[in-house]
């Protein structure tokens, strides 16, 4: 292979039909090509996360391609949204606690023989 000005050009690139990674040949699953083509599929800020989670190479790939496709509007809509999930999901360990303490409470005005008003 050349291109237009005769240079030879790299001969280990690799081709990934992103719609066949269930198919990645072992050699592709130990590289990770499988899981880079996944990356790059991902259509949404949560798949990329969870794909990325525990590479970080990725995760600073992902961060890059984040930061250079969005503008600033947008990045801080994420970023609210994301405060947002944070906060339910304390909310509801909040709430779950809360009922297991009553709960336990009332077990134990139960077995005192202390009725509930």
């Amino acid at each position: 292979m050349n291109n237009i000005q005769n240079t030879p050009l790299p001969t280990n690139l690799f081709v990934i039909e992103l719609n066949h990674t269930d198919m990645a040949r072992p050699d592709d699953r130990k590289q990770k090509v499988d899981t880079w083509a996944k990356l790059f599929k991902a259509t949404t800020w949560e798949e990329i996360k969870m794909i990325t989670k525990d590479n970080p190479s990725m995760n600073s790939t992902a961060e890059s391609i984040y930061l250079s496709n969005s503008d600033f509007a947008i990045r801080e809509q994420c970023r609210v949204r994301e405060d947002n999930i944070a906060h339910e999901k304390y909310q509801k360990e909040c709430i779950e606690n809360l009922t297991k303490e009553v709960t336990h409470l009332r077990e134990l005005l139960k077995k005192h023989g202390i009725e509930e008003e």
